[in-house]
């Protein structure tokens, strides 16, 4: 069985078991897989549409230590959390309008949110801490250490030092990209 237009795919090892997944949005289907590593679904999780556990559109992915998947949901402009098992703890929104890139870390989620040129800043529980501007159209976001956040920002790769609050242009690739999307730390 194929996926319908997948968007993000993120492996993660379970905290109590350290065993390993692969996590899977299916943009097309509204929906969050599991999967084996090699590709092989186990489960499925979501339905369409905008109650609690659906989604409109599921883009982007991150898991924290505490074993918490963050699924962005552009078309309800939000942020859903599911615990390893697959089962919806919470939604937030906040003030996100187009939530695209996600990261986790030490009990903190960033997301990317390009309706309003930002990235926001919550706690694991959705309440919102800090407000991040003066981007023109952020997508991927990734840690390259815990107090450094890249970001995609249109066709620039932006570094944001996180204590000092501070923007670096690491890469403007203006003449020869169209969009940067996507980062991966390796």
């Amino acid at each position: 069985k194929g996926y319908d237009r997948p968007f993000d795919c993120l492996e993660v090892a379970d905290p109590r078991t350290g065993e390993h997944f692969l996590w899977v949005t299916e943009y097309g289907a509204n929906r969050l897989l599991k999967a084996n590593l090699r590709g092989e679904r186990l489960a499925e999780f979501g339905v369409s549409g905008r109650g609690p556990g659906a989604f409109l559109g599921p883009q982007y992915l991150a898991a924290d230590a505490g074993g918490y998947l963050y699924v962005t949901d552009w078309g309800n402009a939000r942020v859903a959390k599911y615990d390893l098992d697959g089962n919806f703890i919470l939604s937030f929104k906040g003030p996100l309008s187009g939530p695209t890139g996600i990261a986790a870390r030490e009990g903190e989620v960033f997301v990317a949110d390009r309706g309003r040129a930002t990235v926001l800043r919550f706690d694991s529980s959705g309440n919102l801490l800090r407000e991040y501007r003066g981007l023109s159209s952020p997508e991927g976001i990734a840690f390259r250490d815990p107090g450094t956040l890249l970001v995609a920002d249109a066709n620039r790769l932006l570094s944001l030092d996180i204590e000092n609050e501070t923007w670096q242009t690491l890469a403007d690739l203006s003449g020869q990209a169209g969009r940067i999307t996507h980062l991966s730390m390796t």
